[in-house]
């Protein structure tokens, strides 16, 4: 699976980090494998690895540091380049519930920290959705439950994720196989085309 390296040169630059450091400590919290790319530069890269651990971004389970020998500190990496970014698009998300809503005893628009985390552990497990796709799943279910005078609605965290199952991913597969399709070209030839 392909995944997008977005570099924020400013949250760079303020973590006091090198490039290739946050590409390192991107690939691990991501869990890209980029083995290959730092084994063609294992000089470049052993400073690399003896900085971040002195440095606090990556704890080594060994003398020898190899892309494998060590642990992202994900804690620290979510809350300098991923944290504010995400709380500001997972709190519009949380805007799209309904307020005063109940499902059994249960307000719909549950606590927002709790949605925060499974969003966030939602995105980082399923990166072929983007926010776009995410908000456009859940308005979908919200209008259909509204429809439905929201008879069975789900509470919003446990849409995002319950007991390893998350109803989420199922409306954002819908969404994106809509989405594509809908950007498809068409399949006509040249003969079947209209002059």
């Amino acid at each position: 699976m392909k995944r997008e390296l977005i570099i924020d040169v400013g949250k760079i630059l303020k973590s006091g980090l090198k490039v290739e450091e946050y590409f390192i400590c991107w690939s691990k919290y991501y869990d890209v494998d980029i083995k290959e790319y730092f084994d063609l530069h294992s000089d470049f890269s052993h400073q690399s690895y003896v900085n971040l651990v002195n440095k606090g971004w990556l704890i080594a389970f060994s003398r020898t540091f190899t892309y494998e020998s060590v642990e992202l500190e994900e804690d620290r990496f979510r809350n300098v380049f991923i944290g504010e970014d995400s709380k500001e698009w997972i709190d519009k998300w949380f805007d799209l519930w309904p307020r005063g809503v109940k499902s059994g005893i249960y307000y719909v628009k549950s606590d927002v920290n709790s949605c925060r985390i499974r969003m966030q552990r939602f995105m980082k497990r399923n990166s072929r959705f983007s926010e776009d796709i995410v908000m456009r799943a859940t308005q979908s279910y919200l209008d259909r439950a509204k429809i439905e005078g929201y008879s069975y609605i789900m509470l919003a965290h446990n849409f995002i994720e319950k007991n390893r199952a998350s109803t989420l991913a199922g409306e954002c597969e819908n969404v994106r196989d809509v989405v594509v399709k809908k950007d498809e070209p068409s399949q006509k030839s040249l003969f079947d085309r209209e002059l």
